[in-house]
């Protein structure tokens, strides 16, 4: 009988947060960067395939079906996930929307009024008139990984916008300790500064994301043959 190895899940895509069924907040994400973990681990096969199997999962918005389109959805697929003790890694790169709808302010010209009701089961909103939004946070699906399953190795991202290598820097630390990530993924979008954190301060600059991808999956290969950093 063949012994159940463990399983790395890397999530990849953005999510959505319906207002109508017209009408939905997004985070644009298109699963590229799960795309590119897979290959990185593809060539590098002889060296994990008798340890562990990999899944590159995808959300509805970067083409992986319907089962992952909005934040509800990948929450409960999470919680899957963290109930199956054969999962013992989770790469979280997918973009998840950040903000829900609250309520809506409708105009018509002359006044104004509230409509309370959000989600895709309801009327469309009219284009004629002017809306207004009232936005909320979304849950932080990440941050209850760990502390439902703190043996699982989680690679966590942190997405900036023109951030000092310094900055990036002390954002990935606040990340990493609000999450008790195992790996940091720092990228800034503008400023195009990438850098991997690890536990205790160490981070390392690299040129590009593409090179931190090959770098985690090294790291994760190697948390698996020996239990520790590869540097």
């Amino acid at each position: 009988m063949s012994i159940p190895k463990d399983k790395v899940v890397v999530i990849s895509g953005g999510t959505i947060s319906y207002i109508r069924p017209h009408f939905a907040l997004m985070a644009p994400a298109y699963g590229g960067i799960g795309d590119f973990f897979e290959s990185c681990f593809e060539k590098r096969k002889n060296d994990w395939n008798d340890i562990i199997d990999i899944y590159n999962v995808k959300t509805k918005l970067a083409g992986g079906g319907e089962i992952l389109e909005t934040n509800e959805d990948m929450g409960q697929y999470i919680d899957q996930l963290l109930e199956n003790h054969e999962v013992k890694c989770i790469v979280m790169a997918a973009a998840i929307c950040d903000f829900k709808a609250e309520s809506i302010i409708q105009t018509d010209g002359i006044s104004e009024y509230a409509d309370y009701k959000i989600g895709k089961e309801h009327d469309r909103l009219c284009s004629d008139e002017d809306i207004s939004l009232h936005l909320t946070p979304n849950r932080k699906i990440v941050r209850k990984i760990k502390a439902v399953r703190p043996d699982i190795f989680l690679v966590s991202f942190k997405t900036t916008t023109s951030k000092s290598y310094p900055e990036l820097v002390e954002e990935c630390k606040l990340s990493q300790e609000l999450h008790d990530s195992d790996l940091v993924f720092g990228n800034d979008l503008v400023a195009r500064n990438n850098l991997l954190y690890y536990p205790g301060g160490r981070n390392t600059c690299y040129a590009g994301r593409y090179v931190i991808a090959e770098k985690v999956v090294d790291e994760i290969i190697c948390h698996f043959q020996s239990g520790g950093f590869r540097v």
